[in-house]
Order: C-alpha cells, then structure tokens, then sequence
C-alpha cells in the first residue's frame, strides 16, 4: 500500500507541469514572432540579392533567417534609413 502511495506522489510530481520562464501562451507567442522574423528576414534577403548565383542567393537568405533580428535592423538602417537621404551606396541597393 505504501509503495503504491509514493508511486502516485512520483507519478503526480513527474507529472505536474514544470514551472518555467512565463506560461505557454507567451513562449508560443514568442516562437510564432521569431518564426515571422525568419520569414520576413529570408524574404527581404531574397529580394534583395535577385542579381547574385543561387547558390550564394540561399546561404544569405539562411543566414539572414537565422540572425533575423540583426538583418532587420540592418536593412532598415541600410535600406530605408540610408535611402531616406539618398546617401546608400550603389553596392547596396536592392535590385
């Protein structure tokens, strides 16, 4: 009887969702923003690499997926930031 106690408190602790950093519905909405993020940062870098090989043309759109916060801020201070005052280089400007 005993064992089948401290079973069931072993199996109930098992069990028992662990508490960690926030709940589930803010780690699911964090996942869904970073999947966005990736897509968004895959989708610019395709676009904007339209006269480079294929092969180079998908290891920067990987790249960019994979540091998709930095390529963003990138691109806005590059491309629309620089654009704003006419001041991008022609290297890097989307075509």
């Amino acid at each position: 009887m005993a064992d089948l106690l401290l079973a069931s408190a072993a199996i109930a602790k098992a069990t028992k969702p662990k508490e960690s950093f926030g709940n589930f519905h803010v780690s699911m909405g964090s996942t869904v923003l970073s999947i966005i993020i990736m897509i968004l940062s895959f989708a610019l870098s395709w676009n904007c690499n339209k006269g480079t090989s294929q092969p180079l043309k998908i290891i920067y759109a990987i790249i960019a997926a994979l540091f998709g916060w930095m390529y963003l801020v990138y691109y806005v201070v590059a491309h629309v930031g620089l654009d704003r005052f006419e001041m991008e280089p022609e290297f890097m400007k989307c075509t």
